[in-house]
């Protein structure tokens, strides 16, 4: 830092801006090696690449929860930022992912990653023999963490509010109720005529 505030602010923008470009790089290669694991991976792969995305999220989680980091979007709060301004988004932002991320513990961050890696590898089969019984086991595991997530974040009328506002902030239970509670009916009645009809969706062109 210097004794020149614009110098100091650019110096923090730019730390700020490098420990940003970590973390994308860190969440775009575990996308990659998801995107990997669902296209051309051998089915034997899938105990090594849970484990590898599993580390990429407990890497992205100590970024995310490191004290630096916060004393730097103290640091452009600190500068004022002017209503709508890029500084002011990236401190709001950066605030509410650092906010999540404290909230849960990395030995969760870890477990719910192996969680759905299993599930996925155990969903893939599952659904080529119509077997859901051999999916449930997993599938009820990944809800078990997700619940304990939901409680960690923290939750005032559903548990689902916690999870839900972590990609779309603001948005509850109640309010996706309200926009697709009416297709639940409407849905059920098309599925009813469509097998009715005699005709196999799956075969049709």
């Amino acid at each position: 830092m210097t004794d020149d505030p614009a110098s100091g602010l650019a110096d923090v923008r730019a730390r700020f801006a490098a420990r940003a470009a970590e973390l994308d790089d860190l969440q775009n290669a575990a996308a990659l090696l998801s995107w990997d694991r669902q296209t051309m991976m051998p089915a034997g792969g899938h105990a090594g690449r849970g484990e590898q995305l599993a580390t990429l999220a407990a890497l992205a989680h100590e970024r995310l929860v490191d004290p630096e980091l916060t004393d730097l979007v103290d640091a452009l709060d600190a500068a004022g930022p002017a209503l709508g301004s890029d500084d002011a988004a990236l401190v709001r932002e950066a605030r509410r992912a650092i906010r999540q991320a404290t909230a849960v513990p990395a030995e969760l961050v870890r477990a719910l990653s192996l969680a759905t890696s299993e599930a996925q590898r155990v969903w893939v089969r599952a659904r080529e023999e119509d077997d859901f019984a051999a999916f449930a086991g997993p599938l009820a595991e990944v809800v078990r963490l997700r619940r304990e997530e939901a409680d960690a974040l923290g939750w005032s009328d559903h548990p689902y509010d916690a999870l839900h506002d972590t990609y779309e902030p603001g948005s509850t239970k109640a309010r996706l109720d309200g926009v697709f509670g009416p297709l639940r009916g409407q849905l059920g009645e098309l599925l009813e005529r469509v097998r009715s009809s005699g005709v196999d969706p799956s075969s049709a062109r």
